[in-house]
């Protein structure tokens, strides 16, 4: 590996060559006094650059195995599969992609590219245009706009990488289908801000569920669908409807663990935001059982109650007009009544065989008399059970 990396204001560059030949020698040759083992060795030199110069260049030599393929090209995730690529798209195109609902996961894509969104999720590269609704990303305009002051960029394979953060609800039918709430904390051990995403519906892909925490801008890690272990018991459906990231100040960095993926559970930082964290996720659970859950079963329930008096009024001018008119004119009237407010009705109800059963043989009883009662039940039993 070569890397060439300059330092804004600095008229110098380091150029490293990092030689991981080592790492394939036997361990014997590899050990060093006490436990250390050599994993690596390097040569490098200081050359001059030009001051206004700041970016980092790495280059990948002699990559051998499964890592050579998968940066040569997009290959199946599975075998005889037809896994989907974003190699040599546009940024544009990637983002029409990843906010396609219908994508369940990150799985769906090669190896290649499933390693781009990857690299994306963790580096602090800028957001797409459209991430979000333009209602909700105008909450987080200030986030965003930090972001982007970075002026961080990574180009894989000549295609601008883009944070693969793209949320959009799947069912736009019940008016407010999701909502941002900020979230900012300032306690004795570590200091965070960030949001939560809430939609009506699972969050899809799967890999944006739960919370992903940053430090500096970088990922801690993927997205943790458990909320930092917040009790699954709890609002267990509506919690695979949010998406949260959390930028924690430098305090946080002493709780991370070594491989900086995974973070120390008993760190009083970690404690401290976990707790945090908690008391934020509930909140929004909260509202959202109330904003998008239940707002969504009124619309449902009214859209259900008009097409079925919909399609009763068509029942009436089709079966019961030719019979009897002046009762197919009573019926519609009373039908158009209840057609101007469906909130109302009770016929969003869903009903069983058995229940529904039950209903005509009541009212058969008060209306028939009894000879035409048996007639008309023998029937209606004959004619269910066909």
């Amino acid at each position: 590996m070569e890397i060439i990396s300059t330092k804004k204001g600095s008229g110098e560059s380091l150029h490293v060559t990092i030689h991981f030949d080592r790492m394939r020698q036997d361990l014997a040759e590899r050990r060093r006094k006490g436990d250390d083992i050599a994993k690596a060795d390097y040569t490098g030199e200081v050359e001059q650059a030009e001051i206004s110069a700041h970016y980092t260049h790495v280059f990948l030599k002699r990559v051998r195995g499964e890592a050579r393929a998968i940066l040569a090209g997009a290959e199946p995730a599975r075998p005889n599969a037809k896994a989907r690529s974003l190699y040599g798209l546009r940024t544009e195109s990637v983002r029409h992609i990843l906010a396609d609902q219908s994508l369940p996961s990150w799985t769906e894509f090669d190896e290649y590219s499933r390693t781009l969104l990857s690299v994306g999720l963790n580096v602090p590269v800028p957001y797409h245009s459209e991430w979000l609704p333009r209602r909700e990303s105008q909450r987080l305009r200030d986030l965003v706009a930090e972001v982007a002051d970075l002026n961080f960029s990574v180009e894989y394979d000549g295609t601008e990488i883009r944070k693969p953060i793209v949320l959009f609800p799947r069912d736009k039918s019940a008016g407010e289908a999701c909502f941002i709430r900020r979230f900012t904390y300032k306690g004795t051990h570590v200091a965070a801000r960030g949001y939560f995403y809430a939609q009506h519906g699972t969050i899809k892909p799967e890999e944006l569920q739960g919370s992903l925490i940053r430090i500096r801008h970088a990922a801690v890690g993927s997205y943790d669908s458990s909320f930092l272990d917040f009790p699954t018991s709890e609002g267990s459906l509506i919690q695979r409807w949010i998406s949260a990231e959390i930028w924690a100040d430098d305090r946080l960095e002493d709780a991370m663990n070594i491989d900086r993926r995974t973070l120390r559970v008993a760190h009083p930082a970690y404690v401290e935001l976990q707790r945090a964290v908690h008391a934020e996720l509930r909140a929004v659970i909260s509202e959202a059982r109330k904003q998008l859950y239940e707002t969504h079963n009124v619309e449902r329930r009214k859209t259900r109650a008009a097409d079925a008096i919909s399609y009763m009024r068509q029942v009436v001018r089709r079966d019961v007009a030719p019979t009897n008119a002046s009762v197919a004119a009573v019926l519609d009237r009373t039908l158009r009544v209840a057609e101007a407010r469906p909130e109302t009705s009770q016929l969003s109800r869903r009903l069983t065989v058995a229940e529904f059963y039950e209903i005509v043989v009541e009212v058969a009883r008060e209306t028939l008399p009894p000879r035409a009662f048996g007639d008309f039940i023998k029937r209606l039993t004959e004619r269910l059970n066909e």
